[in-house]
């Protein structure tokens, strides 16, 4: 038993260490790769099953059929002034233009815009955070240099919000920084800053996220509704179409390199007009993701792994591999209501990775649990049984019961006669090496007919038929040897007792010894019949003799009567001498 505990402690800490590796691969951030793409794959599932319907946003696209009609890029300021005065005109409730505007391009153009954006409020234009970003195993630092803001006169009669995204090492955009901070100075996101016209809590809500968040991004390219620059100009829409929305100009242009991945990179790129689209139906939707965080994983890899690795080191390997399955598609349901019920992403890979360890290093250990014990099978029955009995037994080991059980056997008994006799005549040398050869001889017949040698007498042997692999016929088996064990050209007498019972078969013995033998009453009749059988001659009881086939009842049996002296009873037995022959 203490054995069994120290091997079970071994488990335990060698789990934990597992364990630990995996967290600390967690901690490096090696399994972020791998969380990227499931919260991929979740937003483009959700958007496969349930596509958004957009109708509080507009993009207003500055694309190749615009250009040719306004002229080359840039366009003059004056065809911005006016498209917001006619969206003003058209009660849009927030307009953003996302056109870098950091320097003066022409008195006319820009007076005319920085009137329009004096008779408005609600107009958000574009700065831009130049930032240094260092990223390490674990970690990413970001510093903000300097924030480039518009051209001072439009600065000062119109909102501004960054614009800058921060992609994955991928190089896919999944987090928005809500916030950039320049020694003290805070700049919101320009999405947010169009949000907030929906929302007056935006500010507080996205300041406790500050450090960034997950978007959940409504679809690929063209999921917004989008109208082009030139039909606006040209007043190409149906009325009331841009009432009470929020719109955002900006451009689609093939040659300004203006594209982004997210997560529907599959689908292709994104332009940045739409991208800042579609993080602002994530927040005045609420629909942003919330990231769980560090501690939380780390606590749940835990509590994974540790849990398994008793669930799994209990079970045997098939039934575990059906609880990894069930537990993986647990976490999976899991992971996909607190997503898209909650809006919360756990990071499942971990997890995954957890269970599944956990279950690999689980099989390990029963494997060679299972090794070790098939070898200890075989060290205790390798000098008792066949080749062909020890493949069997080691193919289904559970044949053994290590407590010993109950079973029908017939047990074979072979005796030297007149061996002291024999002994006395020769040299000690002489008579080991017949003795040698003689057992040797023996055992074959035993091994050939599945026989199990149990042990050596001295000038005898003990053998079982029909264990420890149960098996019919065992009397005929233990017959048959017996008749040919009496033809081997050896060089002693012998005589050979065979009863068949119920008996107890297992390990006996002490914690220094054991050997795998049989107890009971039929052995000890066994060894009776052996005492009275003649030189060359086989006794068996009769309950072998009522069992054996015709072919073997009818070969000359002399029936005998056996009296007991110590019990005081008769029992009937079978006498067969040597010169029969099956």
């Amino acid at each position: 038993m203490k054995g069994k505990k120290n091997f079970r402690f071994k488990i335990n800490i060698f789990n934990i260490a597992i364990i630990m590796i995996i967290i600390f691969l967690y901690f490096l951030n090696v399994f972020l790769p791998l969380d990227n793409k499931l919260f991929d794959i979740l937003l483009v599932g959700r958007y496969l099953f349930k596509p958004p319907e957009v109708d509080n946003i507009v993009l207003v696209v500055i694309d190749d059929r615009s250009l040719s009609e306004l002229g080359s890029w840039p366009i003059s300021r004056s065809y911005y002034a006016r498209a917001i005065r006619m969206l003003e005109k058209e009660r849009a409730r927030a307009i953003g233009l996302d056109i870098i505007l950091e320097a003066s391009s022409g008195r006319e153009a820009d007076e005319k815009l920085v009137k329009v954006l004096s008779q408005y409020e609600n107009v958000v234009l574009p700065a831009v955070a130049r930032v240094g970003l260092v990223r390490g195993l674990k970690t990413q630092h970001l510093t903000v240099n300097k924030i480039s803001k518009p051209w001072p006169p439009f600065r000062e009669r119109s909102i501004q919000g960054h614009i800058n995204f921060i992609p994955d090492r991928d190089g896919i955009i999944r987090r928005l920084r809500p916030v950039m901070d320049k020694d003290g100075e805070k700049i919101f996101a320009f999405s947010a800053e169009l949000a907030r016209f929906y929302s007056d809590n935006i500010y507080k809500e996205l300041e406790e996220q500050a450090g960034g968040i997950l978007i959940n991004f409504p679809g690929p390219p063209g999921t917004l509704p989008q109208v082009s620059f030139i039909d606006l100009i040209e007043g190409n829409y149906r009325p009331g179409f841009f009432k009470d929305k929020l719109v955002i100009i900006g451009t689609r242009l093939t040659g300004l390199g203006d594209r982004y991945m997210t997560s529907f990179a599959r689908y292709g790129y994104v332009t940045g007009v739409e991208i800042h689209g579609q993080v602002l139906y994530s927040l005045i939707n609420n629909s942003y993701i919330t990231d769980s965080p560090f501690i939380v994983n780390i606590i749940l890899m835990l509590l994974t792994g540790l849990i398994l690795s008793f669930i799994f080191l209990n079970n045997p390997p098939s039934r575990s591999g059906l609880i990894l399955f069930l537990v993986l598609v647990l976490l999976s349901v899991l992971g996909f209501i607190l997503f898209f019920r909650y809006r919360y992403y756990l990071h499942l890979s971990g997890l995954y990775i957890t269970a599944f360890m956990m279950y690999v290093t689980a099989l390990g250990m029963w494997y060679f649990s299972s090794e070790r014990e098939r070898q200890k099978l075989a060290r205790t029955f390798s000098r008792y049984i066949s080749p062909e009995v020890m493949k069997e037994l080691l193919n289904n080991p559970g044949l053994v019961n290590p407590g010993g059980q109950r079973m029908e056997v017939t047990v074979l008994f072979v005796d030297i006669r007149k061996f002291s006799d024999y002994a006395r005549k020769r040299e000690p040398e002489e008579v080991v090496k017949d003795l040698n050869r003689a057992f040797s001889r023996i055992n074959r017949v035993i091994f050939k007919y599945r026989g199990t040698l149990d042990k050596y007498l001295g000038d005898g042997l003990l053998a079982i038929f029909g264990a420890p692999v149960p098996g019919d016929h065992h009397r005929e088996r233990a017959l048959m040897a017996a008749i040919e064990i009496l033809g081997e050209d050896i060089s002693f007498e012998l005589g050979v007792g065979l009863n068949t019972g119920q008996v107890v078969v297992g390990n006996i013995g002490s914690d220094i010894r054991m050997d795998y033998t049989v107890v009971g009453h039929v052995v000890n009749r066994a060894a009776r019949f052996v005492e009275i059988a003649r030189p060359g001659e086989i006794v068996i009881g009769n309950n072998t003799y009522s069992g054996l086939p015709d072919r073997l009842k009818n070969m000359d049996w002399q029936r005998d009567e056996y009296k007991d002296s110590n019990i005081g009873s008769a029992e009937r037995v079978y006498r067969l001498m040597r010169r029969e022959q099956v």
